[in-house]
């Protein structure tokens, strides 16, 4: 099924940029074209540029998805991902590249220990001591809910991996939310395996104080039991398994 508007697209392609794919002609200016490829999103391209060619509109699928205007933003995406997926390996090379440039003798080295690792280590044994089922259990116990907000305050602060705005949206928690932010909490503390769906309850409760964020709700459980459970960004892990 075809768009109503796609009769009103001007396809193209870049003749000396093959690997581009098709091309529709988004908006246009005096001087140049703004065009969507779809292999590599929106480029602008000067209206001297010669290679620049036209494609009948009966040569293009009637399913493509840059007939619809409304899938643009799509294309648009899918292209961002792919050309990001292509960057990975000088990326990486740039990254390990870099790492070497300040820990020249590599990971399991006494400067990468003391730069990047006792300190995370002395902030697990922290949280594990300052959130420990028992510890936690009676400040409950006794409705020191603010406490129980504040301990984890100090044990998510004691590392570099939170970014000081969404340190200060989860301070900014008022005192009247602690109880419930407490009682997931401590949920959290004592999930175990269960601890993927205790961490989307705090999160549940975080987000109308806009401090539902992964750094803040995955650092917890990464401090209490760093073997168990990993602090990475989810987002790039779903990208990791997409593109497996």
């Amino acid at each position: 099924m075809t768009s109503s508007n796609s009769s009103a697209i001007r396809f193209v392609r870049n003749a000396a940029r093959p690997e581009w794919g098709l091309g529709a002609v988004a908006s246009e200016n005096p001087t140049s074209f703004d065009v969507l490829f779809e292999g590599v999103g929106h480029r602008n391209i000067s209206k001297s540029f010669k290679s620049l060619i036209d494609v009948s509109e009966s040569d293009v699928p009637r399913d493509h998805r840059l007939r619809s205007r409304e899938d643009w933003p799509k294309v648009e995406r899918d292209a961002k991902r792919a050309l990001a997926k292509l960057e990975l390996p000088k990326r990486f090379d740039a990254f390990v590249k870099e790492f070497f440039a300040f820990f020249p003798t590599g990971l399991r080295s006494a400067e990468c220990d003391r730069e990047e690792r006792d300190y995370k280590v002395e902030a697990s044994e922290h949280a594990r001591k300052d959130l420990s089922p028992g510890a936690v259990d009676e400040l409950l116990a006794a409705g020191n809910h603010t406490e129980i907000v504040h301990r984890v305050r100090r044990a998510i602060s004691k590392v570099n991996l939170v970014f000081p705005n969404e340190l200060m949206k989860f301070g900014d928690i008022p005192p009247e939310s602690h109880p419930e932010v407490a009682q997931r909490i401590v949920a959290l503390v004592k999930a175990g395996k269960d601890t993927p769906t205790a961490l989307e309850a705090l999160a549940e409760v975080l987000a109308p104080h806009g401090a539902a964020k992964w750094t803040i709700v995955s650092l917890l459980p990464f401090l209490l039991d760093p073997e168990q459970w990993p602090f990475v960004k989810p987002t790039f892990i779903e990208r990791g398994v997409k593109w497996a």
